[in-house]
């Protein structure tokens, strides 16, 4: 009988240690599993986000497209020059914005344009009507204006900080052209407005 025990009781270890061994490889295989969630799970997250990116690349491409379709043969046939978007956006410090004035020469053969852009913002300060022009308001701007001079299209772009007593209303842009070239063209935009002209 001891022997008829000592059988059993190896070959229960033996079952035992069949058993431990699956347990290990199901072990093995969960966590294979659980990993293999895990990188389906950053995958997923990396495509969305790839995605995403790509989508406002198109978006970013396809305005810039249009940007140049409307250079080069504009929707309502106008020529020369003109302004073709003003962006006034905040910044983290609530008196500072950056500013953006974007020019194009359209549907034109001609050479270079060149001037000055005055660009000035008016609102309420003390409870009066002020326009204050971006030289006072940018450090480093020339106190004529900033220049342009291109031959398709030019932005000129920097960061503007209002008095704090200030509250702006409206951006006018206008551009002179210096020498004989074509007339003065002008743009007045209320200061929450932005975008295409």
């Amino acid at each position: 009988q001891i022997k008829t025990l000592r059988t059993e009781r190896d070959a229960l270890a033996k079952d035992l240690g069949k058993s431990r061994a699956s347990v290990a490889g199901l072990r093995e295989q969960l966590a294979i599993f659980e990993k293999g969630d895990e990188i389906d799970r950053r995958t997923s997250e990396d495509l969305r986000e790839t995605v995403t990116v790509l989508g406002l690349t198109v978006t970013r491409l396809e305005e810039e497209v249009a940007f140049y379709k409307g250079i080069m043969s504009p929707a309502n046939g106008e020529e020369g020059l003109k302004i073709h978007s003003v962006d006034i956006t905040p910044t983290d410090n609530p008196l500072e914005y950056n500013y953006s004035v974007v020019l194009a020469q359209v549907k034109t053969n001609s050479s270079q344009v060149r001037g000055r852009v005055v660009f000035s913002v008016t609102g309420l300060q003390n409870s009066e009507t002020v326009t204050l022009f971006l030289p006072s308001l940018a450090d480093d701007v020339d106190a004529e204006g900033p220049e342009y001079r291109f031959r398709y299209y030019q932005e000129i772009s920097g960061v503007l900080t209002l008095p704090e007593d200030f509250t702006p209303e409206q951006v006018q842009v206008v551009l002179r052209p210096s020498g004989s070239q074509s007339q003065t063209t002008e743009v007045i935009r209320s200061w929450n407005s932005a975008g295409e002209v």
